[in-house]
């Protein structure tokens, strides 16, 4: 879903920082043996039920942090897009601790890059002047996506279960669909109403998702 970039960007950071503390990690050479042991204290917090729900599963299945932060990422990828979506990018600063210290810290930069054949003047027309809403909507507009790759990586750094069970509760929700909130069918009004307003361009949102109905199965 076209949202915001700078809104989408900043509460995906914030979902992916927030959740748990104080879980195993997957081993490595450097992992101390204290911090393969599963821990379930701490708090998560999601912004839907879907997320939530799928975050505290994984964790049941004996999952850490880093497995939670990218099975609730996917998931809202499908569920609540305007909070990052797999065309979209971020950060994500990952720590290990033992007994109150920092282990290891990472930092994952994935936002988007700009294609191969970007230049300086793509968003100026031939007078030199700025096209209106160029940057904004449009395939011009987007950006190579990171998200793939940045729960990749930070799996691949800590994970404990398969990439496969992680995936898992998304597929099923995008195959079988899930019951549209009211704030997600009010945001979707509100880009269909932010695009109309805007100079014409082609863009297949409405072919998508229309039926974005509040109580109905999307």
């Amino acid at each position: 879903m076209l949202i915001a970039h700078r809104l989408k960007t900043q509460i995906f950071a914030a979902v992916c920082s927030l959740v748990i503390l104080n879980t195993g990690v997957a081993s490595t050479p450097q992992t101390p043996k204290s911090l393969l042991q599963p821990s379930f204290s701490g708090a998560y917090a999601m912004p839907d039920e879907y997320s939530a729900k799928v975050v505290s599963d994984i964790l049941r299945q004996g999952g850490n942090a880093f497995d939670a932060a990218v099975a609730g990422a996917f998931t809202l990828a499908v569920t609540f897009p305007e909070a990052g979506n797999l065309g979209g990018g971020g950060f994500m600063t990952l720590a290990v601790a033992e007994k109150g210290k920092v282990k290891d810290v990472r930092f994952l930069d994935y936002r988007e890059t700009a294609p191969e054949k970007a230049f300086r003047d793509l968003y100026l027309d031939e007078k030199g002047d700025v096209i209106p809403f160029a940057s904004l909507i449009g395939a011009k507009a987007s950006g190579v996506p990171g998200t793939v790759m940045g729960m990749w990586q930070a799996h691949q750094a800590y994970g404990r279960l398969s990439w496969e069970v992680l995936l898992q509760p998304a597929i099923e929700l995008a195959k079988n669909g899930f019951t549209v909130s009211r704030s997600l069918q009010n945001t979707r009004e509100w880009y269909q109403k932010w695009v109309s307003q805007k100079p014409d361009e082609v863009i297949n949102f409405d072919v998508y998702f229309a039926g974005l109905q509040a109580g109905e199965n999307f």
